[in-house]
């Protein structure tokens, strides 16, 4: 498995997760909007999924604030996401 590109991820129709490769979706959304950004201490990620825009944000942020209130995607999140900067909420 490729853990640098690739998600766990958790499709309506199915009862577990599963692993695609390169689920870097809205990369071009997330540069553009990192561009406005003064300071890179602090990112809130809300509605953070599985955790694909978590793991951009912790290579550049002090500290990600996640916030997923889903328990399949926050399942996901916790197979995706192993970065010591990084809290996640359940809510």
């Amino acid at each position: 498995m490729d853990k640098e590109n690739g998600y766990w991820v958790w499709y309506l129709n199915h009862t577990k997760p599963t692993y695609v490769i390169d689920g870097n979706g809205q990369r071009q959304q997330r540069e553009n909007s990192l561009q406005s950004v003064k300071s890179w201490r602090n990112a809130v990620d809300v509605g953070s999924n599985v955790g694909e825009w978590t793991r951009p944000l912790a290579k550049r942020f002090k500290q990600v604030i996640c916030f997923e209130p889903n328990p399949n995607f926050r399942k996901c999140f916790q197979m995706n996401i192993n970065e010591d900067n990084v809290v996640l909420h359940p809510y």
